[in-house]
């Protein structure tokens, strides 16, 4: 975001909100993490045991390497932060490799540049990336006005965007995201803002993952030119 969409985002002017989470350390993202992990698919073991959370994952490599990834993926994303993290060193030993994120994200620092730029909004993704469906009240808390309390603190300024982590959407919890003083939150469901969109579920556009005509295209099809 920093080093390529901002001077995009100069060229044409465009004003753009940037969804942070603050609870991250320098490990990043965890499914980041995890894809880390299965970039040698061939270097695996070929086979694998383990207890994560709730479910018992057996595999085999005559599953598919893809199949792993998408079951450790489900099982990792019921579990909360702590737990999380230590499943991950356990399968960074299986694996015999680190669980370090390949993608870099960015520094105090660089997040108060980010936010200085005068077409740049702050929002809050939550604390962890949590899955707000999951939690209880005093959960919802940390993640909700945690995140925006830690934003604020760190930034300077008053943060009043929100986005639902994987589109979760009960209605206790957007009330919680209005009692918590944000003034509009994004869901994940599809579709073009329209000017009677509810505030706390302005939808969104899904790109595809496609060379620059194809998104042209792509991108008619929703404005119509």
């Amino acid at each position: 975001v920093l080093t390529q969409a901002v001077p995009l985002l100069e060229r044409f002017e465009i004003p753009a909100t940037v969804f942070v989470v603050p609870g991250l350390d320098a490990g990043g993202f965890w499914w980041d993490r995890l894809r880390g992990l299965f970039e040698n698919p061939d270097e695996l073991p070929d086979r694998l045991s383990m207890e994560m959370g709730a479910d018992h994952l057996e595999w085999q490599r005559e599953q598919g390497v893809q199949a792993l990834q998408r079951s450790t993926h489900r099982c990792l994303r019921q579990l909360d932060e702590s737990t999380r993290g230590a499943q991950l060193a356990r399968l960074g030993e299986w694996a015999g490799t680190g669980c370090s994120s390949p993608v870099p994200v960015l520094d105090s620092a660089q997040l108060r540049d980010l936010a200085r730029h005068p077409l740049i909004e702050i929002g809050s993704h939550t604390m962890s990336h949590a899955d707000l469906s999951a939690l209880d009240a005093d959960g919802l808390d940390r993640e909700i006005r945690g995140s925006r309390d830690r934003l604020e603190e760190g930034l300077g300024r008053k943060i009043e965007s929100f986005s639902y982590p994987h589109g979760g959407l009960r209605p206790e919890i957007l009330e919680r995201i209005k009692e918590a003083g944000y003034r509009r939150a994004c869901s994940s469901e599809g579709g073009l803002v329209q000017s009677g969109s509810d505030a706390f579920r302005l939808p969104r556009l899904w790109p595809p993952d496609s060379s620059g005509a194809q998104f042209r295209a792509w991108l008619r099809g929703w404005t119509g030119h």
